[in-house]
């Protein structure tokens, strides 16, 4: 039986929640990702005379069709299910390799079925299309390094699917850097098949994000510019002040909550007159200024910021909800089961596939540059396939758990 079959159910349960939760009205960042997909429909992505690019272009790229045939409500979000059908249909395949076919089943489903990649599924924002993108590239990555010979077509794929991500959460697009920078090093000292396959995988994929690239240098002059909103989510990061736990505010906050605007109107007053780009300039240089002279302050928010990324809490200003719980819980077993898992990985790593080595590098780069600026859990969500992947495999190829004998 072809695999899609095995995950029908999810598909109706899916499509269920999306129609159940449905809503007309665009809320929030919607209406960011659908503006940029009507932009693209007219030939540009940001205005020349107002410089919007606090997304990438990656998840309006896949809204453009839907944009220009007018079908940007329901059927958008009708898509995410078959995006996560397929990211979960993905997933399994990769499982298969290292996992016999009933656990593959079992992960997979529970995969499918984790509350926090459920969350979203009813809106238009790029969880869903990230967690499609990163299942596609794990599988197609995992199938080039699994063999001796070069497979040109898995190489491609993931390739493609790995600057998707970049295009979509661009932080990635440092991460493939970084990742680049480590294997040239490798490289020289271990000319292996496996290195350079990484190595090509990751230029490649940085390849296809250099059209972005070369058009934001067009529009701002500076080079390898990705986005204007890392300045702004470092500055609340740094906050020094009191109270403040580093989580991102808007600008409607800070003029809204006392306690913000005592704090902060001055210096959002005076970079409004400023376009975006000078800005997230401005931002980033306050937000080194705090850092270098708060440096505890920026370490407790550093603390907190952990707390967001993987429960959802804490935020300052703000009553806290019982909807916390549907992170905490889910994820207080992921976190556990990964300490669980980092020793025996330490300990037998030989037997780890190096593969999966390479994959855990990627989300602890991403996680180390994510809790450096203002995170949400939502960030956490990207590597989850990866952290199941990781799981599984150490539990039931590497650790054995069993109870001991009566006395």
């Amino acid at each position: 039986m072809k695999a899609k079959f095995y995950f029908l159910p999810l598909l109706l349960l899916y499509v269920a929640i999306i129609l159940l939760a449905y809503h007309n009205n665009l809320q929030d960042d919607e209406i960011r990702y659908v503006t940029f997909a009507r932009n693209l429909s007219q030939g540009f992505y940001s205005p020349a005379d107002n410089i919007n690019l606090w997304s990438g272009p990656g998840y309006p790229l896949l809204l453009l069709p839907f944009v220009i045939l007018k079908l940007d409500g329901l059927p958008i979000k009708i898509l995410n299910a078959f995006l996560l059908f397929f990211a979960v249909i993905y997933f399994y395949n990769t499982l298969k390799i290292y996992l016999d076919q009933k656990y593959a089943l079992y992960i997979s489903y529970i995969l499918g079925l984790y509350p926090p990649i459920l969350r979203d599924l009813h809106m238009i924002l790029t969880e869903t299309f990230v967690c499609f993108l990163i299942c596609g590239f794990i599988y197609h990555f995992c199938k080039l390094l699994q063999h001796e010979a070069t497979n040109r077509f898995h190489l491609v794929i993931a390739s493609l699917y790995l600057a998707f991500i970049a295009l979509t959460k661009i932080i990635f697009g440092y991460v493939i850097l970084i990742v680049i920078a480590i294997f040239f090093v490798v490289s020289a000292i271990r000319r292996k098949k496996s290195v350079m396959k990484v190595l090509a995988v990751n230029i490649i994929a940085m390849l296809f994000c250099l059209p972005y690239l070369f058009y934001t240098y067009s529009l701002t002059g500076k080079m390898f510019y990705w986005g204007t909103s890392g300045g702004m989510s470092l500055y609340w990061m740094s906050t020094p002040y009191s109270g403040e736990l580093g989580n991102w505010c808007d600008w409607s906050q800070v003029y809204a909550q006392p306690q913000l605007y005592a704090n902060h109107h001055q210096f959002f007053d005076r970079i409004a007159p400023l376009d975006n780009v000078q800005r997230d300039e401005e931002f980033k240089k306050q937000g080194l200024r705090n850092i270098w002279a708060h440096p505890q302050k920026f370490l407790a928010n550093w603390m907190c910021n952990l707390g967001r990324l993987l429960f959802s809490y804490p935020f300052s200003y703000k009553l806290q909800s019982p909807t916390t719980f549907f992170y905490l819980i889910p994820n207080m077993f992921l976190v556990v089961l990964s300490i669980l898992c980092i020793y025996p990985t330490i300990t037998r790593y030989h037997n780890v596939p190096f593969e999966i080595i390479i994959l855990l590098l990627i989300s602890v780069i991403y996680l180390g540059g994510s809790t450096l600026l203002s995170a949400y859990e939502r960030q956490l969500r990207p590597i989850f396939p990866i952290l199941f992947l990781w799981i599984s495999f150490t539990l039931l190829r590497i650790m054995e758990i069993r109870i001991r004998a009566a006395d």
